[in-house]
């Protein structure tokens, strides 16, 4: 199974769009309380993600022991 997302696949008009919205964006328009947020979430899914990352790493050396 393949887990890679597909690219995004957007049209010229949508990627114009985009570009010209990134370009309004200055840093100080951006809640301090909601880059916090986002900054937590993203530690706590790393987190999860990692100790996932762990566990499977852990099984893997444990059946490799066991099959010899």
């Amino acid at each position: 199974m393949n887990r890679t997302p597909e690219p995004l696949v957007m049209s010229d008009a949508e990627a114009q769009d985009v570009a010209y919205t990134l370009c309004d964006i200055k840093p100080e328009a951006i809640d301090s309380d909601w880059i916090d947020n986002m900054v937590h979430r993203l530690f706590k899914e790393l987190e999860k993600q990692l100790s996932h990352l762990a566990k499977y790493s852990t099984d893997d050396k444990t059946n490799m022991t066991r099959n010899r």
